[in-house]
């Protein structure tokens, strides 16, 4: 309050905001907005209390962050600034970074200074939810109140055996207690009281310290004659007083409940004091806007109607007649109260007060109906009570009751009920209320042979790379976009659900053949071929669909989605951007990939890996310069499993992360043992794949350091091959991750160059001391050099920055002679070595060095 206190007006405040000083500290949300939408400056606290950093704040529009039901009347509102129509003054719901929403209200000058618009706010979620809650809170503080006297009563009355409870009571209740002893003169007028006891909370709410045992006088000379009295009356009468006290200008007020604790002789009160501020600044803010309090009071306000039967005369208040919208001296008859029933509760109604005319029914009634207002056409939500009364024969003759509105009560409930079953982002239904449509879908195929349904699973392609890309609200962005155009894809009796993530569901209902959904699917990838416009950014992208027919075989809802979601996984597997209609032989490949997930974590229990080592060679040469480790699973029943079907399942469930250090200790020991049993001019090397999940493990580091330091071989003996999909996942982490292993000395390959993204940026900004030609380029070289521009274009940029180049997967004279001609250096393939058990890796060795080719 000070604070708003020195700045006369919100336009004071924004013209104060342009010194640095004043913006950085002031208290409340100051901000400038350009006429393109964007925050350009935002001060402390604004970040502060949305959770965002200032470069996100700045980073999108200011409509990025207000509540979608706010857009229309915030524009609204802007456009007045702009046009200078009227001062910005209104107030609306911004998103914090939690995804909550706290309500803000603007002020802003009405003429445009350099082209932006100076705005302060300040924070009203409280206030608003104070405003929700007064009426409870009102309740809340009686029933406190009383509670609190009960208690202390109690204590009073137990002092002797309870000292301790109550000196407990007394020192940590929240509200300001005390007891006083009243002073009298000879004509038993009260003239001070002295304070016997005060509880820490009463010292810190009035400032009297050390009070006890001192008059009020002594420590208020001037204090009013009020407080006398009407403590002298409490101890004369034993009538307790509740009332309360305080100033606005002071902004302090209490509710004060005091009561007599010993007899008339003695003259000691109680007095209980209840710091009552925050609703008093909400009492104060609700008079402020009347025309709201007077709304919240109407919709709540109870109507009354009595019936005569005998004459068929209808009374009504005001209240009932605006609940049929009716205004306050229109006629009240009824037929006007049947014509303002909602014709879908007209005969129930009805009904139900004929019942209620029968004696046998007790003539009484409670039930709730809707209206359609008569003049107004608003439809209201009615609570309503009924009492018929007869004469000594059971003839009714009177009929009184009451109505209450509950429209916002019906509101609320309904928009609960909405929230449980959909999803808060997309507003699609969610994976509960999904279930239960696709459990009345399987009801009615064991009930009615002809009927057919069918389940799509939908899951977004590559979104992980524009949500790690863009971010997540261009994330959040495009699964809203692209639940829209779902939903415009489908018929009225279909379902579209978002099941979480970037995974949707749709149920299509009451189908005749395959051939309507593939329709379906057809249709939805076609609308998904427009780019997405989110925040500024142009985002295209498929889905790949799974889709199960619905038979009477299944009985879960989970079946279907289980088999709906392997068929989309077989999508994914063939390229992405397709459908695949599920048979059963997914379910027997998913329940073997499940069972070989199993196996494959027990083979790390159990050590059923073999590190193989493909030799890398000098194409100058041809001389053995060192090797790469592959690992192999040798699975008790199977035999070898070839990596290409258990390095992408490892990947997936994190077993890669113990497998890939279980290789790079076996192949820094087995390479150890190499150079000390063959010795070269410079040692052989071993390169190791490292994958993602293991690139970024937390001890990555130490976990290499240590396997040198176990195995003693040099950092400058291993290479470590990196690929660029690695690097696309945190650059700023890999950067520093690659300049600690380089100073190491270990050096550092780029693994399948040329099939990622930025290629030419990783070799700029990464400490790279070579990198590797993929197999898919090495594999098109014709023996005329067709399919050469590829490899000619990255040999010669690895030759322009000093890299070194090693091509893999040679396997013909022609493609070594073109890679020759380019002057490639180092490469691997069949036509050197197959990969090679160690004890077969002992024998080349031992042989020769070098390779001779016919």
């Amino acid at each position: 309050m000070a604070c708003e206190d020195s700045i006369t007006s919100p336009v004071n405040k924004l013209v104060l905001s342009e010194e640095t000083f004043f913006f950085e500290r002031s208290l409340d949300l100051l901000s400038v907005i350009g006429l393109d939408g964007y925050f350009k400056r935002i001060n402390p606290v604004f970040t502060q209390t949305l959770g965002y950093s200032e470069a996100e704040l700045l980073a999108s529009p200011f409509l990025d962050f207000v509540h979608p039901d706010d857009h229309f009347a915030t524009l609204a509102e802007m456009e007045k600034v702009k046009t200078g129509i009227a001062t910005l003054n209104f107030e609306n719901r911004y998103r914090t970074k939690a995804g909550c929403y706290r309500w803000l209200g603007w002020t802003a000058s009405p003429q445009i200074v350099r082209g932006v618009i100076y705005c302060v706010a300040r924070e009203m979620t409280q206030q608003k939810e104070t405003e929700a809650a007064l009426q409870q809170a009102n309740q809340e503080l009686e029933q406190r109140v009383a509670e609190r006297t009960a208690q202390l009563e109690q204590a009073n009355a137990a002092l002797a055996e309870q000292e301790a409870l109550y000196r407990t009571l007394f020192e940590t209740m929240e509200d300001g207690f005390c007891v006083i002893q009243m002073l009298f003169d000879a004509n038993n007028t009260p003239i001070d009281y002295r304070f016997l006891e005060i509880n820490p909370a009463f010292e810190q709410q009035t400032g009297l310290q050390q009070a006890e045992g001192k008059t009020l006088r002594q420590l208020v000379p001037n204090m009013e004659e009020f407080w006398f009295k009407t403590y002298g009356r409490v101890a004369l009468t034993g009538e307790p007083v509740r009332f309360e006290n305080g100033s606005e200008a002071l902004n302090r007020w209490f509710d004060v409940y005091a009561f007599r604790i010993e007899q008339p002789e003695r003259h000691k009160v109680a007095i209980l004091f209840k710091d009552i501020s925050d609703r008093k600044q909400s009492e104060k803010a609700l008079r402020e806007n009347e025309d709201r309090l007077r709304m919240a009071i109407a919709s709540a306000q109870l109507g009354t109607w009595d019936w005569n039967l005998v004459t068929g005369e209808l009374k009504s208040d005001t209240g009932c007649k605006a609940m049929f919208g009716l205004p306050p001296d229109a006629e009240s008859s009824i037929e006007a109260f049947f014509e303002g029933l909602h014709p879908d509760d007209r005969d129930r109604l009805q009904e139900i007060i004929q019942e209620a005319f029968n004696p046998a029914s007790g003539g009484s009634y409670d039930t709730e109906y809707r209206t359609i207002g008569i003049q107004d056409k608003v439809e209201r939500w009615l609570r309503a009570k009924g009492q018929a009364y007869f004469d000594a024969n059971g003839k009714p003759l009177r009929f009184i009751g009451t109505v209450l509105n509950i429209t916002e009560q019906k509101q609320t409930e309904a928009q609960l009920i909405h929230d449980v079953f959909h999803d808060s982002l997309t507003g699609l239904p969610n994976r509960a209320l999904f279930v239960e449509r696709l459990e009345r879908a399987l009801v009615r195929t064991k009930r009615y042979s002809g009927y057919r349904f069918a389940v799509l699973f939908l899951d977004v392609d590559r979104f992980k790379v524009i949500n790690d890309s863009l971010g997540h609200i261009i994330g959040d962005q495009l699964l809203m976009a692209l639940a829209r155009r779902l939903e415009r894809c489908l018929r009225a009796g279909d379902t579209v659900a978002r099941l979480g993530g970037d995974e949707f569901t749709i149920l299509l209902d009451d189908i005749k053949d395959l051939s309507d959904v593939i329709n379906v699917a057809n249709r939805i990838n076609v609308a998904l071929t427009g780019a997405f416009n989110t925040g500024g950014n142009e985002v295209i992208t498929t889905v790949s669909i799974g889709i199960v027919l619905g038979t009477s075989n299944y009985n879960l809802p989970e079946e279907l989605i289980r088999d709906a979601d392997i068929a989309m996984y077989r999508a994914k597997a063939l390229g992405k951007a397709r459908y695949e209609i599920f048979d059963f032989s997914m379910y027997t490949q998913a329940a073997q990939l499940l069972q070989l997930e199993m196996d494959l974590r027990r083979a790390i229990e159990r050590q059923e890996f073999q590190v193989y080592y493909q030799p890398i060679v000098s194409l100058e040469t041809y001389k053995i310069i060192g090797f790469e480790a592959l690992v192999r699973w040798q699975h008790p029943e199977h035999g070898i499993i070839s990596p290409e079907k258990f390095i992408p399942l490892a990947e997936e469930t994190g077993l890669i992360v113990p497998i890939g250090y279980w290789v790079l200790r076996e192949a820094c020991r087995q390479m150890r043992a190499w150079q000390l049993k063959f010795p070269t001019n410079p040692p052989l090397t071993i390169s190791v794949n490292i994958s993602s999940k293991q690139f970024f493990h937390p001890n990555l580091i130490e976990e290499i350091r240590q396997i040198l330091l176990d195995s003693g071989l040099e950092g400058s003996s291993l290479k470590l091959e990196i690929t660029e999909t690695v690097l696309m996942k945190n650059s700023d982490s890999a950067t520093a991750m690659l300049l600690e292993l380089q100073q190491m000395d270990i050096q550092l390959h780029l693994d399948d160059f040329g099939t990622g993204y930025s290629s030419l940026s990783y070799l700029h900004h990464f400490p790279f001391s070579a990198l590797k030609i993929d197999r898919s380029f090495v594999i098109n070289i014709g023996a005329n050099g067709e399919n050469l521009e590829i490899v000619q274009a990255i040999i010669s940029l690895a030759q322009s920055l000093n890299i070194d180049v090693i091509a893999e997967g040679i396997e013909t004279r022609e493609q070594l002679t073109q890679l020759q001609m380019k002057k490639c250096k180092h490469a691997q393939g069949y036509i050197f070595s197959r990969p090679l058990d160690s004890n077969s890796v002992d024998t080349l060795i031992a042989s020769s060095l070098y390779f001779q080719l016919n």
